[in-house]
């Protein structure tokens, strides 16, 4: 039997939000290993794992369950998620990253509700946009985890500021597509900007983090003002990745100049 061509996400915006959860991760861990490769590695596993996941769940909703189609995404999905395991393992049982528990409890726990919402409202959806981003940040604070090797307060709170980050990402794109949300979306910076000042007054996070937001925050109020539409989606993609790099290293800079 010959192995099918395997099912790669084009989810562009996917893959630049785990590239940004990883590079933050790292970025303020200012180190990268052989762990955090391998955590890395394993993130990107259990994600290609999630498109043969929902082409099984599609196959058996249209009474499709013995077609071509259908065993082509249970061999992906076992060879994905195998993967995964094996990864995950030698973190556990080499590298003795026992909090990482931790986080494939709480990956599981997103990606089970990822999926469900995804198959049954569509990729699109809030719910599906959200949590998936919401699981993609939590890879940046145990990226950090295990480059470091420290459960601490950091952990916690990059968990958090990558998701602000993220997830003003989406309203804002969705907006530059003419979807409606301007409102939402500036409404959504202004908290996130309340947010990460209140978190940086009570020293959970450095006081200059504020810095990293700035310019989301400026280009979320000016598209409000102007409400201008970009039709050409590759392009604010593109758009995009710079903002991203511009976060990381305002992110790393703040972070380094703590210590």
């Amino acid at each position: 039997m010959t192995l099918s061509k395997p099912p790669i996400s084009k989810e562009y915006g996917a893959w630049a939000s785990i590239l940004t959860a990883f590079a933050a991760g790292s970025g303020v861990a200012w180190r990268v290993n052989f762990e955090s490769l391998i955590l890395f590695l394993c993130a990107i596993s259990f994600f290609l794992a999630r498109m043969p996941l929902l082409g099984i769940l599609r196959s058996k909703s249209l009474g499709k369950p013995t077609d071509a189609g259908f065993t082509r995404h249970v061999i992906w999905f076992i060879l994905y998620s195998l993967t995964g395991i094996i990864l995950f393992s030698i973190l556990l049982f080499k590298y003795k990253l026992i909090a990482l528990f931790v986080f494939i409890i709480l990956s599981l726990a997103i990606f089970s509700y990822n999926v469900y919402v995804t198959y049954d409202k569509g990729p699109r959806s809030n719910g599906a946009s959200f949590s998936g981003i919401l699981g993609v940040s939590l890879l940046s604070s145990f990226t950090y985890y295990a480059a470091t090797g420290h459960l601490n307060s950091v952990t916690a709170t990059l968990w958090i500021l990558v998701f602000l980050y993220l997830a003003g990402g989406i309203l804002y794109v969705r907006a530059r597509l003419g979807e409606p949300g301007w409102k939402a979306c500036f409404i959504f910076h202004v908290v996130t900007t309340v947010t990460v000042c209140i978190l940086g007054m009570f020293k959970f996070i450095p006081i200059l983090s504020i810095i990293a937001y700035c310019p989301s925050f400026v280009k979320s109020l000016m598209g409000a003002l102007s409400a201008k539409k970009e039709t050409v989606a590759k392009k604010l993609g593109r758009m995009e990745l710079v903002h991203s790099l511009i976060y990381i290293i305002l992110m790393v800079m703040v972070y380094r100049a703590q210590f």
